[in-house]
């Protein structure tokens, strides 16, 4: 599990840098031309990075939760089909005039 979510995270980490840097490309921004960034607003932008990591950490967490969920669902399904006897509504009309 750590290592889907390794990888989930090494994804998303590189997706992240391709969309800032195609922002940034697009409005002809550089290192160059760019201001300091002040320790408040650094502190600020960890908070809400660190904030958005707990989301999504959540949301993984739940979706992996809803997978082995919809899992056992599956197998407890196979289990009890065979066991189930299913009948056709020929076969009922059938039981039915052998009955009569």
């Amino acid at each position: 599990m750590s290592k889907n979510k390794d990888q989930l995270t090494g994804i998303s980490s590189k997706l992240m840098e391709v969309f800032v840097s195609d922002v940034l490309k697009k409005n002809n921004i550089s290192k160059e031309n760019t201001k300091k960034v002040s320790p408040e607003q650094k502190q600020k932008l960890q908070e809400v990075v660190a904030d958005l990591q707990k989301q999504v950490d959540e949301f993984l967490a739940g979706n992996v939760n809803k997978e082995v969920s919809e899992e056992k669902i599956e197998e407890l399904e196979q289990e009890i089909e065979p066991t189930a006897k299913r009948s056709t509504l020929r076969d009922k009309f059938k039981n039915k005039l052998n009955d009569q």
